[in-house]
């Protein structure tokens, strides 16, 4: 059974993982033209910023649920 803290930090590890999405999701649709080489490369990175980000998020809630199932 979850304590109330364990509670509270798999709700901010959520709620963690779904703002990295969408993040995630708005980088990859920037909604603009892309001028010249350098937006290109400055979106790029903004993509590729947003996509780790999200891993790693992905990663510390998968890794906060493995401990939910052991304990």
């Amino acid at each position: 059974m979850m304590t109330e803290k364990h509670e509270d930090s798999m709700a901010l590890l959520a709620n963690d993982l779904y703002n990295k999405r969408q993040r995630l999701i708005r980088a990859s649709q920037p909604g603009v033209d892309i001028v010249d080489a350098h937006t290109a490369r400055a979106l790029e990175a903004e993509y590729r910023a947003a996509e780790s980000e999200y891993t790693e998020a992905k990663a510390a809630f998968a890794r906060a649920m493995k401990s939910e199932k052991r304990a």
